[in-house]
């Protein structure tokens, strides 16, 4: 069933709907027809009933060599033969409930009409004409094929002459359901209408719970008063823990900031002092000491600040990025590094400018520090942008690859910053990355080096 359904819930929905609406369509109107062939019949037999009754009573009043003239007159139609006999006649057996339908009708006109006769007997045979297998499948399917018939009726006069009359019916059409399924498209196309839209307000609160999972902590809460009971709970349990994950980032972006903000003083107090140190080479390695703390500090804030996913207004510009790349390409060009920018991207989006930067900094700092060179490339897809950066090195083993996104994850374990540095750039890309809309991964290129994407959501 998975492979034959839509694969979405609410295209599911719509087929079931549509599927048991149709169900119960089609079983109503099999028992329509079968009500419709019933009170068909019955009308036939009502009617036929007043043709025989007219001629008995007119046969009736006429003496026996009038009634044989009267009868061979009425033979000469097609579709009706008259005979007189001197003995009972047998009728051949028909359907039993038409049939004593027919005879109580015919009586019934008599009784009306103030004739009457010894006894009456009748026989009703209707059915569908036949036709080729294949136009009987059809014609079946749309239950309009013409219907034939054969009605005969045997009755005792008073001086013991039998009169024995048969009509034969041909090319009688059943109208009524073949009109009934001239309107199944317009039905069917009514029905499927209904579904989609009484279906597309069921699942559209789930289009908006999805669309804010995916932004993340960034979406604006979610209506708690639209929908079932279940997605109404579903965004009221979403927007508590939305609002406890920001406020746990938070609390430890203020941890960051706290701790620059109490080391900062001491440390400007403990260079003072140093400054007023006699010994030149004690007080260059003490100064070379406080200066690795305060650069260690300022990575630690910047990296407890790239986590805080709420991005206010603004820090928001409207950030010409093809500009931006161009001008980040040039600059290292400038200092002799090999770096490339292929492809195009026109128009200005709304970004944080220099965390940006950064973070496309920090994944060209990358790949000219361990791969002696950068490739980039810049591509729009739909609301995404994608900026791909490749290097020339030897690459990452493939199980380390999700461990150099996390923080002070390093590859190259030596304290010397100009080959180990702190660990931080590839996890601050990410960051940015992911409360912008998009995200940052890596793998290993099959021509050799490290290929990370980098993207976003735009924002015009």
């Amino acid at each position: 069933m998975g492979k034959v359904l839509p694969d979405t819930l609410f295209g599911r929905l719509v087929t079931v709907g549509v599927f048991c609406i149709l169900a119960v369509w089609v079983v109503s109107f099999w028992d329509a027809k079968m009500r419709s062939d019933s009170l068909y019949m019955r009308t036939l037999a009502d009617v036929e009933s007043r043709i025989f009754a007219h001629h008995i009573r007119l046969l009736s009043s006429q003496g026996p060599e009038w009634r044989a003239q009267m009868a061979r007159y009425l033979s000469q139609r097609k579709e009706l033969h008259v005979e007189l006999h001197n003995s009972a006649i047998t009728l051949q057996k028909g359907d039993p409930v038409l049939s004593q339908w027919l005879v109580d009708a015919i009586r019934e006109e008599l009784r009306t009409s103030g004739s009457s006769v010894r006894s009456i007997a009748g026989s009703t045979r209707f059915g569908r004409q036949e036709t080729s297998r294949f136009a009987g499948l059809f014609d079946g399917l749309l239950f309009s094929v013409p219907y034939s018939g054969r009605v005969e009726v045997a009755a005792e006069f008073d001086d013991g002459q039998w009169l024995y009359i048969a009509h034969a019916l041909e090319n009688l059409p059943s109208k009524g359901l073949s009109r009934a399924l001239r309107r199944l498209p317009a039905e069917l196309f009514v029905i499927v209408i209904i579904a989609f839209v009484a279906t597309l307000w069921i699942v559209r609160p789930l289009y908006c719970l999805t669309e804010a999972l995916d932004k993340g902590l960034e979406s604006a809460p979610l209506p708690e008063d639209k929908g079932t009971v279940e997605i109404r709970n579903a965004a009221k349990a979403f927007n508590a823990m939305q609002l406890r994950l920001r406020e746990f980032i938070r609390q430890r972006s203020l941890l960051f900031v706290s701790i620059s903000h109490d080391l900062r003083t001491p440390l400007t107090r403990l260079r003072l002092r140093l400054e007023a140190l006699q010994d030149q080479d004690i007080r260059s390695a003490m100064l070379h000491d406080v200066e690795n703390i305060q650069r260690n500090l300022d990575i630690l804030i910047k990296a407890g600040r790239s986590l805080d996913m709420n991005l206010s207004p603004e820090e928001e510009e409207r950030v010409n990025i093809m500009a931006m790349l161009e001008t980040l390409v040039e600059t290292r060009q400038d200092l002799g590094q090999d770096v490339t920018l292929t492809g195009r991207v026109e128009g200005a989006f709304w970004l944080p400018p220099q965390s940006f930067r950064n973070a496309i900094d920090n994944l060209l700092e990358n790949a000219v520090r361990y791969g002696e060179g950068a490739d980039m490339s810049i591509a729009r897809e739909g609301e995404q942008l994608i900026v791909d950066v490749c290097d020339h090195g030897p690459g990452i083993p493939e199980d380390q690859l999700d461990h150099v996104l996390e923080p002070f994850y390093r590859l190259e374990r030596s304290r010397n910053l100009k080959t180990g540095g702190y660990g931080l750039g590839l996890a601050i890309s990410r960051n940015l990355a992911r409360k912008l809309g998009g995200d940052l991964t890596l793998e290993n290129a099959r021509e050799g080096g490290l290929h990370a994407r980098f993207t976003v959501r735009l924002r015009s």
